[in-house]
């Protein structure tokens, strides 16, 4: 099980107020990664499309590496409505996680699912 945390609103603020400063010690953030390689279209079965969603693929494997080397444990991926992961890191380790190649923003994970995920209705790649 996981240790003790904060509230997640709460502990973030923290870490962005400490501006890279050193925060609490054990202190954690849920965070979303958002990277760079667009997702194609969920529809779009093209050779093209089966190019991109590899390259999506060993973005997010290649960036995976990186966020382990650096403390982090992987939550959840998203690869057909966006690339991104959601990792549970030590909140002193944010400005690194923004520094990894590849990695467009950071942001809070509020749930393991972003927004568009919630929608009503299963998708042709994620039944429900």
């Amino acid at each position: 099980m996981f240790a003790h945390r904060r509230p997640p609103r709460r502990t973030w603020l923290l870490a962005l107020l400490a501006g890279g400063h050193a925060v609490a010690s054990g202190t954690t953030v849920d965070v979303w990664l958002d990277l760079s390689e667009p997702v194609p279209a969920e529809a779009d079965d093209s050779a093209a499309a089966s190019l991109q969603r590899q390259r999506v693929d060993r973005q997010q494997s290649a960036v995976a590496l990186e966020l382990r080397r650096l403390g982090a444990t992987e939550i959840a991926r998203v690869r057909h409505t966006r690339n991104a992961i959601a990792v549970r890191v030590p909140a002193d380790r944010l400005e690194a996680l923004r520094r990894i190649d590849g990695v467009r923003r950071v942001r809070p994970a509020e749930t393991l699912h972003p927004p568009e995920l919630l929608r009503q209705g299963p998708t042709k790649s994620e039944p429900r």
